[in-house]
């Protein structure tokens, strides 16, 4: 087998997906929290206030230069009536050099939704790296190249027009600037690092620092409004599950270590449902609570935990008879 099937196969297993989860950040957080964090990535002045509407939807409703990358959607898009021009935000979980190409055409396609008088209004254009090997901010430029023989015939005249598209990659950032409150609604993707890097997890000692760092975490969430803090939770169980899950294959790292680990992701977890019984309809407080509970039991197996420990666990963090706890085995 290649090894681009086996790093795909890999992939499959986790829980975690970048682009997925930025998307439903953008959709489920405060507004007030993402027109924060646009003017800080456009350098905008949208007023906190201000109504803001988000889509990702596809550019045009028929495809006249019949291309496949005219039918690729945005990944998300935001008009509002404080401002001109779109803004259009892309997610990258890898070192494209095609990037800069990319949004430019998915500019493109934007501007020709509403093209008046032969003008094309593009929009604001940002990439949200989550990738190693890039700087922490930059631009993916390209080349726009337009000949034009002169009038005599004898040679030719090129104007060349560079179109920078803006990039900030989020996993250059340490933890202080991503817990910052610049920063904080898109904090969680600071762990994705132990997904994409596993060296970084590689031993007991580098495990305790991961721990340290969900401590202070938890800490530092206890003062984000409580929307934007349930996003965010809900992303970094799911990291967890992923860290978990790697580290259950690691050598070097004891079971002491990761029961830390474990530990700290039983905390959110507990948050979470704790969270999920204090709003909302019974019913969604149930559907919470559920799915926290399966998602648990499914991490515990993953790492090997056995089925009596698993039960006492959940009695303990969900005061379950054993009876129910039995149910979820």
């Amino acid at each position: 087998m290649c090894e681009n099937t086996e790093l795909k196969k890999e992939k499959k297993q986790y829980e975690f997906r970048p682009d997925l989860e930025l998307k439903y950040l953008f959709t489920h957080a405060e507004r007030s929290s993402i027109i924060k964090l646009l003017n800080c990535l456009f350098r905008t002045s949208i007023p906190e206030d201000s109504s803001i509407e988000i889509s990702n939807t596809e550019f045009v409703n028929e495809n006249v230069f019949k291309s496949k990358l005219y039918d690729r959607r945005a990944d998300m898009l935001f008009t509002s009536e404080k401002l001109h021009y779109k803004i259009h935000l892309e997610f990258q979980s890898t070192n494209d050099p095609t990037m800069g190409l990319r949004a430019f055409l998915y500019g493109l396609y934007t501007g020709i939704e509403t093209l008046e008088e032969n003008r094309i209004d593009f929009p604001f254009s940002h990439i949200l790296y989550t990738t190693t090997g890039k700087d922490k901010k930059g631009k993916d430029i390209i080349k726009l190249c337009f000949p034009k023989m002169s009038e005599d015939g004898t040679y030719c005249e090129e104007t060349i027009i560079p179109i920078e598209v803006e990039y900030t990659n989020l996993l250059a950032m340490d933890f202080k600037e991503l817990t910052s409150e610049r920063f904080i609604l898109l904090s969680f993707m600071y762990f994705y690092r132990y997904i994409k890097d596993k060296r970084k997890i590689g031993s007991d000692k580098k495990v305790l620092n991961v721990v340290k760092e969900l401590q202070k975490y938890v800490t530092i969430l206890e003062k984000v409004k409580q929307q934007d803090r349930d996003i965010l939770l809900r992303a970094a169980d799911a990291l967890l599950n992923d860290i978990l899950h790697i580290i259950q294959k690691q050598e070097k790292v004891s079971k002491e270590v990761t029961d830390m680990l474990l530990e700290e992701y039983k905390t959110i977890a507990d948050i979470r449902v704790e969270k999920a019984e204090q709003k909302g309809l019974q019913k969604g407080r149930e559907e919470e609570r559920e799915n926290s509970i399966h998602f648990l039991v499914k991490s515990f197996k993953n790492i090997g935990v056995e089925e009596s420990k698993i039960l006492e666990q959940l009695q303990e963090v969900y005061k379950l008879s054993k009876e129910d706890a039995q149910k979820y085995l």
